[in-house]
């Protein structure tokens, strides 16, 4: 299995992985919508389903996708909601 640091690494290109773990929202999300199957499987392995769950509840602007946004619900049993909007200040 991978490290977190690993997936931080590829999906997180932009900073170091030692700071990319620390934001696990972001990297929960960056999971979410660019990761394959064993980033996702390193996903569930260290963070609980709760924390997926809250990810998923209040992503961050402008990552996921309608198609991941959909998926990641029915995939976890939720209804889908619509995609919040980016809104710019």
């Amino acid at each position: 299995m991978v490290t977190l640091k690993q997936v931080a690494n590829k999906l997180i290109w932009w900073q170091s992985p030692e700071i990319a773990v620390k934001n696990r929202k972001r990297l929960i999300t960056q999971v979410m919508e660019y990761g394959n199957l064993e980033d996702v499987l390193a996903m569930f392995h260290f963070f609980g389903h709760e924390e997926i769950t809250d990810a998923l509840d209040s992503p961050l602007p402008g990552i996921i996708t309608v198609k991941s946004w959909n998926f990641w619900h029915i995939f976890l049993g939720k209804s889908v909601p619509p995609l919040p909007k980016r809104r710019l200040p």
